[in-house]
């Protein structure tokens, strides 16, 4: 028996309509894939959507807080619980 192990990268906003805008974006998913998709989340939020950012270990919150703050976000709400890290945040 042959075992195969298949991978392959996504861009994970690739399939959203150009030109689309969100009221809210939710990302339940670990920092490394929030952190990669903050340079092009911001195209799809007017100035009054929100992203809830959850999945995040608060070990790694500060890099995901810091991610955002540079790509012109800033964070309304920041709740931990349990060794996780949920945030709400907003265009500045």
């Amino acid at each position: 028996v042959e075992d195969t192990v298949t991978s392959a990268m996504s861009d994970l906003l690739a399939d959203v309509p150009a030109g689309s805008t969100y009221n809210v974006v939710c990302a339940n998913i670990v920092a490394d894939i929030i952190i990669r998709m903050m340079p092009d989340v911001g195209a799809l939020m007017d100035e009054n959507s929100v992203i809830l950012a959850s999945g995040i270990i608060v070990e790694r919150s500060d890099d995901v807080i810091s991610g955002f703050e540079q790509h012109g976000f800033k964070i309304v709400e920041r709740i931990d619980e349990n060794g996780w890290c949920a945030l709400a945040v907003m265009k500045k």
